[in-house]
């Protein structure tokens, strides 16, 4: 009776094993906590076909791409309709690089003083170079070069956003849509992390821009020669493989990040969207880009 018992306790063991073996592939000792937590939360409902909606990760929306291809590594509410705060200003240098040269002279003027922080807060009048406008917009986050740059190139905000709009609608952004160039709250200023993938990708193509991204500081000068050193709000540039990004953050926004990594000449862009704080970015961040590098046909 007792062998019988022990026989049909190893026969049990054998079935769990065998089930455990076929749900994950028979990888089981090279799956890591958040690999298991992926894997048995894939889903195929969701449009993309890659969402793990329970990845461990407290950021609302997040996605991950190939940089060459835009194949999805890994997705979580990658179409929800959310606000992009100062990753907004990606569209606004993809604009700028399109629109004009290095060396063209931009205004300061008051109305761009006028902005909310983060801002370099220059006097009205003073004029200075589209590269200088350029860092200080991406490096510092600079609301008032942001707002400087869409009003030098458009005349006002309202039809820089149309351009802004159109160029969206050009690029296949089917849920996104822009009010200003800066990126500061408005109900009608949205996107998704899916869309802001497609733009990543976008930038990731111009070389000027990517520089910038990956620049820990800058020296941002008018043409009079004066100006202020600033440091990148990117605070994971350089860690673990990361070459640049964009930050934004808005009470409504939370904390939100573009990040582009590289690791074997394989370049991918993490984006999370509504985090609750910094270390919440970073650690989901990490999570995130982490997991894709390492599952290759994920």
């Amino acid at each position: 009776m007792k062998i019988k018992k022990i026989i049909k306790l190893l026969i049990l063991i054998l079935v769990l094993v065998f089930i455990i073996y076929w749900v994950y592939g028979g990888d089981i000792k090279n799956l890591s906590k958040d690999d298991v937590l992926y894997k048995q939360n894939l889903s195929k409902d969701n449009e993309s076909g890659y969402i793990g909606t329970n990845f461990n990760i407290k950021s609302e929306a997040a996605i991950v791409i190939e940089a060459d291809d835009g194949k999805i590594l890994f997705a979580k509410n990658e179409n929800r309709k959310m606000f992009p705060a100062s990753i907004t200003k990606l569209m606004t240098a993809l604009l700028l690089a399109e629109k004009m040269n290095k060396q063209d002279i931009l205004t300061y003027d008051r109305r761009a003083k006028e902005q909310e922080a983060n801002k370099l807060d220059f006097q009205v009048g003073v004029t200075m170079s589209v590269e200088n406008a350029m860092q200080g917009m991406l490096v510092f986050s600079a609301n008032d070069i942001a707002y400087m740059i869409g009003e030098n190139i458009s005349g006002t905000i309202a039809k820089f956003a149309r351009l802004m709009n159109e160029k969206a609608s050009r690029l296949g952004l089917k849920n996104t849509h822009f009010v200003n160039s800066c990126g500061l709250h408005d109900n009608d200023h949205y996107t998704t992390a899916r869309d802001l993938g497609i733009l990543a990708r976008e930038i990731y193509q111009n070389k000027w821009i990517m520089n910038v991204l990956g620049m820990e500081s800058a020296h941002v000068k008018a043409t009079d020669g004066k100006g202020m050193i600033v440091y990148n709000t990117n605070k994971l540039l350089g860690k673990n493989g990361c070459i640049g990004g964009k930050t934004g953050y808005t009470a409504r926004a939370g904390k939100c990040l573009v990040a582009y990594y590289k690791k074997d000449n394989r370049v991918v862009i993490g984006i999370v969207l509504n985090a609750p704080n910094d270390l919440a970015l970073s650690e989901d961040m990490r999570k995130i880009v982490d997991w894709s590098l390492r599952n290759k046909n994920s």
